[in-house]
């Protein structure tokens, strides 16, 4: 029995090798989807395989007291085998990422409450309720969780205690993902403001006025400023300490919620407009621009071969640094969800196909949305460890490497 699986798998290893192409589905998770859930990598178990954090998850569907369907709001999978490490079941969706901060994982629930989770056990390790729902994902940084809210606050929250350690007053509902960099908290609200506030004390350090509200788009802070995009169509970049413009570029569509990428000396971002843009993150002049069939919600995803992205046309797109197409595939339904990398692996989610792993050979993960945190620097020091496990195998026995090709999918 032995042999013929190990004849089976190296049978599959070398279709794999002889025939395999960037994109090619290596796995496909059929869970039913509930509404366009969000993937964040991990390793749970302790393996050095990447495990995955997904939310939206149905696996016993049932409904609540007036006849709204709930589902297992938060899941845990086995990277290895796809098994079902954990679920956990809110009363309501999770519409944002999983963010992974130390050994807890920490979500907002439309239920109107924010959960601590055990990361290995899925075991609950404390819960804080507000008075209004959470469109975004939580960011984690210097002992606190931060998170926006439709009752125009930002909150920060002590990360081992749950205890509220301050909260933030806009003018309008903050859906946007906050970033931590430098000390310092940046937020989009509906508002029209970019807002910076001290972690620690939750005062005011200066705010930015753009020509439309900020809905989804999230801040990103790399090497001292912070780029967002707004409803006036236009990205922003700010200098993170002083608050002053540096550029603006104009779209022809609505900045809605793909948020933007840096990469070198790159800037990634969607549109609505149914662009993928590139530009020079020093002038904010266009690189080049990519078009596909509808709007881009997603943030891309990046490596050393190119940038990956969804788009509500119904594909998942991968382009080279230079904008040209090096592959797509058609994963129906109009996806809102970004992409994750691991390795040489790609994740993505589709409310009608589920949740696939892809094939793509690249070398190094530049940006994941590890925990949906569009803070950069620390998602590119995970992705570093995720580089170095690949560095580890490349440099093994050729034999080894192929064991443990041959291992993993059993």
């Amino acid at each position: 029995m032995l042999i013929y699986r190990f004849s089976l798998g190296l049978f599959a290893l070398c279709l794999l090798s002889a025939c395999g192409q960037p994109g090619q589905i290596l796995k496909h998770w059929k869970q039913p989807p509930f509404l366009d859930s969000r993937v964040t990598l991990t390793d749970l178990t302790g393996d050095n395989v990447v495990d995955i954090l997904a939310t939206g998850y149905a696996k016993v569907p049932r409904k609540d007291k007036d006849g709204y369907e709930l589902a297992d709001s938060v899941v845990a999978l086995d990277g290895k085998s796809g098994t079902r490490l954990w679920g956990y079941q809110t009363q309501g969706h999770i519409g944002g990422y999983p963010c992974i901060y130390k050994d807890r994982v920490y979500v907002a629930s439309a239920d109107r409450r924010i959960y601590a989770l055990d990361a290995k056990t899925g075991y609950t390790q404390w819960k804080y309720g507000i008075q209004a729902p959470i469109q975004g994902s939580l960011s984690a940084g210097y002992g606190k969780v931060f998170v926006g809210s439709r009752d125009h606050k930002l909150y920060a929250l002590n990360a081992e205690s749950g205890q509220l350690e301050w909260a933030y007053g806009a003018k309008q509902a903050i859906d946007t993902t906050p970033a931590v960099y430098n000390q310092t908290v940046f937020f989009g609200s509906w508002d029209n403001h970019l807002y910076a506030l001290d972690a620690s004390s939750g005062q005011l350090k200066w705010k930015y006025r753009t020509g439309a509200a900020i809905a989804r788009s999230s801040p990103t802070v790399d090497r001292g400023v912070v780029y967002i995009g707004s409803f006036d169509q236009h990205l922003y970049a700010i200098d993170a300490k002083s608050g002053r413009l540096k550029w603006r570029f104009e779209t022809r569509g609505y900045l809605e919620e793909s948020s933007p990428v840096v990469y070198q000396d790159n800037v990634y971002t969607g549109s609505n407009d149914k662009y993928f843009y590139a530009l020079d993150r020093r002038s904010g002049k266009l690189r080049w621009a990519y078009e596909t069939g509808d709007a881009i919600y997603s943030t891309p995803a990046v490596s050393d071969k190119g940038v990956y992205f969804t788009s509500r046309d119904g594909y998942f797109y991968a382009l080279n640094h230079q904008g040209e197409l090096r592959w797509r595939l058609k994963i129906r339904g109009a996806a809102h969800s970004s992409p994750a990398l691991s390795a040489q692996e790609i994740y993505v989610r589709s409310p009608d196909s589920g949740l696939l792993r892809l094939y793509d050979p690249f070398s190094t993960v530049i940006w994941g949305m590890y925990g949906g945190n569009p803070e950069h620097r620390n998602s590119t020091a995970l992705a570093a460890q995720e580089g170095e496990k690949l560095a580890a195998y490349r440099s093994a026995w050729w034999p080894q490497r192929l064991w443990t090709q041959v291992v993993s999918m059993f």
